[in-house]
């Protein structure tokens, strides 16, 4: 029920970048969005046109489309946390991919994705997921192998020398 979903003020001024593969893609998500009345929406075709766009807007959220090479959405998330003329590397991000494959899940956490959604995407998840987002961000790791939002949700008490890298709270 579409009508019945408040609509949060602070998401009508989004700027989001989103990375469709298909035209098809980029109608359905503006669709999705436009429940939340989200206007700047800039839909990218490719990994290398979305981080150029990247570099010359700000914005708020991206989703990233798992697309038909999946290496190419890795690749740009992975651009989008560790390059150094990245100018957003705590840009939060969203992923959205065909199934809920383990290994899929894991390449996508570990490249450094906030949040991710299975398609066909509906509106009470990725409502949920950009929620989670803005209402309780986690904090940033930087590792020699990672940078990117804490992999782990659950903040659980440990008994023993403290082992996690640096984390920035943003």
């Amino acid at each position: 029920r579409v009508g019945e979903h408040k609509v949060p003020k602070a998401y009508t001024q989004l700027r989001i970048l989103h990375l469709a593969d298909t035209q098809h893609a980029g109608k359905l998500l503006r669709e999705v969005l436009g429940v939340f009345k989200i206007k700047s929406i800039r839909t990218c075709s490719t990994p290398d046109e979305a981080y150029q766009m990247a570099q010359c807007f700000s914005f708020d959220l991206g989703i990233i489309e798992w697309v038909k090479e999946p290496s190419e959405a890795i690749d740009l998330v992975t651009k989008i946390r560790l390059d150094p003329e990245s100018p957003n590397p705590f840009l939060p991000l969203i992923m959205t991919v065909d199934r809920a494959d383990p290994k899929v899940i894991r390449k996508a956490r570990d490249s450094g994705v906030n949040e991710l959604v299975a398609r066909p995407m509906s509106l009470k998840a990725l409502s949920s997921r950009m929620a989670f987002i803005f209402d309780n961000p986690r904090p940033f790791v930087r590792s020699e192998m990672y940078f990117g939002p804490c992999r782990r949700r659950k903040q659980v008490p440990y008994k023993g020398k403290d082992k996690r890298a640096e984390v920035w709270e943003i």
